[in-house]
């Protein structure tokens, strides 16, 4: 049997300034058959995508093993670009001092901003190993691997997101057309989320076929069964057989 990979993603950008609906894509495909989604900085997108490290004819451990370096190394320029322009001094001279007592303001307000820095940015990325499908969730600090559990969420919405492909018993051996419908209703249930936008875009990539997009038309077909599910439990015939 051959894996199936369904990823689904808003589209909705969020900046210092406010958040809106782009037209641009959140998820990044390589060569038909591997998928790469931001969430955070929309502005690290194309510098990861474009990074000469990434070289997706290598194996998905190595390449997420790539993506999860090239993390780690955008943290640390920020930090060297914060470094230099604070107190004029780099990151070689804090690792050097690192063994060295020093008792001043400067120093431990420079440790706490080594500490608590984040990026603030996560990928998805997933993929092939032949005809098994392999998903991974990547920030500066972890790379785990999520294939034997068969999905994963990532930005603001994960909770709501991970919650609804639980409840509805979602695991590799579903079909796909349930499962399209299920990461549909994940993403859908998510958008309780202030920044979790209602614009739709849901592919479903194949280890040895083109990735087919999801048309508008089906994806308004899945709105529908949405809408028809939600109101299901409210105007069902049943409920009038509740002794209260």
């Amino acid at each position: 049997n051959k894996d199936v990979l369904v990823v689904c993603a808003d589209k909705m950008i969020s900046t210092a300034t406010g958040q809106f609906e782009h037209e641009q894509s959140k998820i990044k495909l390589f060569d038909e058959h591997f998928a790469l989604m931001l969430s955070g900085n929309p502005l690290l997108f194309d510098e990861i995508i474009n990074s000469p490290e990434i070289n997706i004819q290598e194996s998905i451990q190595i390449t997420s093993n790539k993506l999860f370096q090239i993390l780690i190394g955008t943290r640390f320029k920020q930090l060297e670009n914060w470094l230099v322009s604070r107190y004029g001094i780099h990151i070689q001279d804090v690792i050097t001092n690192l063994n060295t007592e020093i008792k001043n303001q400067y120093y431990e307000d420079i440790m706490k901003t080594f500490i608590s820095h984040s990026i603030g940015t996560e990928l998805l990325f997933c993929g092939f190993e032949g005809n098994k499908a392999r998903v991974y969730m990547i920030t500066e600090q972890e790379n785990n691997e999520f294939s034997r559990i068969g999905f994963h969420s990532i930005g603001g919405g994960w909770q709501q997101s991970q919650s609804t492909l639980l409840f509805q018993g979602q695991n590799s051996k579903v079909d796909l057309k349930t499962t399209i419908y299920n990461v549909f209703k994940a993403k859908k249930n998510s958008q309780i989320i202030a920044g979790i936008g209602e614009e739709t875009e849901l592919h479903i990539i194949y280890p040895d076929k083109p990735t087919k997009k999801l048309s508008n038309e089906d994806l308004k077909i899945l709105k529908d069964i949405y809408d028809e599910e939600a109101k299901l439990g409210k105007n069902h015939t049943k409920l009038s057989q509740i002794k209260i």
